[in-house]
């Protein structure tokens, strides 16, 4: 690292790997350097003495973010699969670090292309082909969209009730992440309440009640 205005060197940060994805200076002094295939190292140094951390990632890595604290990062990629040139990716993965050991692990059916905390780092997004929100207390899957088109950028709304994504063949669309809104957006989109068959598989021993309420009871419900 040079100083912008006297062009003097004043830190010198190396690590053993040839190649760099990229690399990120903080506002806190902290520099990132994410090596593509397997790792992230973290220096500090706004310390007396350069600080070094090494975070192990069993994948290639796509990006990483920190939460608002600065005590646990993101990073995200695929978890098994090849280069994106030969050998497709067969699992995406996701994790969040807390001092140098894994808290939380999430998987996608493909590569995870980015992720995003939300406001209140409760909730965490990561997209791919699909679009998952996870819980961040317990690592559990809270929902999941399918999409026409890999997603090529996704973000949470302002107040953190809708996500906004577009797919890479061009698709604008947001939905929300609520559970009530979504039922209600899902009663937008049907003509009909669900069949009885449909009922039985789906709430099995549970009796039958009427889901979108602008649609009447289904004929086949006896």
């Amino acid at each position: 690292m040079w100083n912008s205005f006297t062009g003097e060197e004043e830190h010198r940060l190396t690590n053993d790997a040839s190649a760099r994805y990229e690399v990120w200076l903080e506002k806190d002094g902290q520099i990132l350097s994410a090596n593509p295939y397997d790792y992230v190292q973290v220096w500090d140094i706004g310390s007396q003495n350069v600080n070094t951390l090494k975070i192990m990632f069993d994948g290639e890595i796509e990006g990483l973010a920190w939460n608002s604290a600065k005590d646990q990062i993101l990073i995200w990629g695929c978890g098994i699969g090849g280069t994106r040139a030969s050998v497709p990716c067969t699992q995406g993965l996701a994790r969040i670090w807390k001092e140098g050991t894994i808290r939380l692990s999430f998987t996608h059916e493909e590569r995870i292309l980015g992720a995003a905390w939300s406001e209140d780092e409760q909730e965490l997004m990561t997209w791919g082909s699909s679009i998952k929100v996870w819980d961040t207390v317990t690592g559990g899957l809270l929902f999941s969209v399918d999409t026409d088109n890999q997603v090529a950028y996704a973000q949470w709304s302002h107040n953190g009730d809708k996500i906004i994504f577009v797919t890479s063949g061009g698709l604008f669309r947001t939905i929300p992440t609520r559970m009530e809104d979504l039922l209600v957006e899902a009663c937008d989109y049907t003509t009909r309440n669900l069949t009885w068959q449909e009922w039985q598989l789906y709430f099995p021993g549970q009796p039958y009640r009427v889901i979108c309420p602008q649609w009447a009871v289904h004929s086949s419900v006896p």
